[in-house]
């Protein structure tokens, strides 16, 4: 028969037993989860070290470009200054005073090609005349 002191002792003993069963399963558990815990964090330390570096030559890329942009806009602003120190109104009234120099130019021309013609119809009419003279003289001449 078996005696309090011994039930006891089996009933500890099986709970011993169940408690390590369950302390196995649960320490695997956790050894297992420490393994992939870690190669989760050595899988994230390098993408974040990845991401630092390629953010790092996306930053110096911005600040090279920010440069460029700037030395441009730079360069625009005294193109600008440039363009504004002109002055436009002298230019409109310079090219007005042009404009009727090139018209009155035209206009003496114009009379200037006028009395040439008149001065030519002149001419052909007075050479007309000439050798209409030169062949009356030559026909008196021969007639004599």
């Amino acid at each position: 028969m078996t005696t309090l002191p011994t039930i006891v002792l089996d009933g500890l003993g099986v709970v011993a037993i169940v408690t390590s069963g369950v302390f196995t399963i649960f320490g695997s558990r956790n050894k297992n989860n420490d393994r992939v815990s870690t190669e989760l964090i050595n899988k994230l330390t390098a993408l974040r070290e990845a991401d630092k570096e390629e953010f790092s030559n996306r930053l110096n890329l911005l600040e090279e470009q920010h440069l460029e942009d700037s030395k441009a806009l730079s360069s625009m602003s005294g193109q600008i200054d440039v363009l504004k120190s002109i002055p436009l109104v002298n230019i409109d009234t310079t090219l007005k005073e042009i404009a009727k120099f090139n018209k009155s130019i035209a206009d003496v021309n114009s009379k200037i090609l006028d009395r040439l013609e008149l001065t030519a119809s002149d001419l052909v009419a007075a050479n007309k005349e000439v050798a209409f003279k030169v062949r009356k003289v030559k026909e008196d001449l021969n007639h004599e």
